[in-house]
């Protein structure tokens, strides 16, 4: 998948095969009144993926982002900066879709080497679609 900021900034990410878990929410509010009675507020149905991202600390292949990149994306935090935290993904279909980065920053090495060319991360993030 390829992850860029409102500026155009970003490259092609590796997701590990089984790392992806795409998800629907309903948003609503379910409260029982004094009477027994179901209370149901009905939202929009969003979109919430959870991708398990293989990158490098240094890429060596033409138009990927490293793990530095990564960090920077997720870290983008400013709906008026610039760039914003809105994120435009696409994905290997060629579709493109508007997106934010939700919950924590955990990645795990997968080698010894936390730096350099054979330094490897696996860093599970969701993503919140635009509906």
């Amino acid at each position: 998948m390829v992850l860029e900021d409102s500026e155009a900034v970003g490259g092609k990410f590796s997701v590990v095969q089984g790392g992806y878990n795409p998800g629907r929410t309903r948003n609503q509010q379910v409260k029982r009144t004094v009477a027994g009675t179901l209370d149901i507020s009905q939202g929009v149905n969003v979109q919430d993926h959870q991708y398990l991202i293989r990158c490098k600390a240094d890429e060596t292949r033409s138009g990927f982002g490293n793990y530095a990149e990564l960090i920077r994306l997720w870290s983008l935090n400013n709906p008026k900066g610039t760039p914003t935290d809105r994120i435009t993904l696409t994905d290997h279909y060629g579709d493109t879709y508007y997106v934010y980065f939700a919950g924590q920053f955990n990645p795990q090495a997968v080698t010894t080497m936390l730096e350099g060319y054979n330094a490897i991360f696996f860093v599970p993030v969701t993503l919140h679609f635009e509906p």
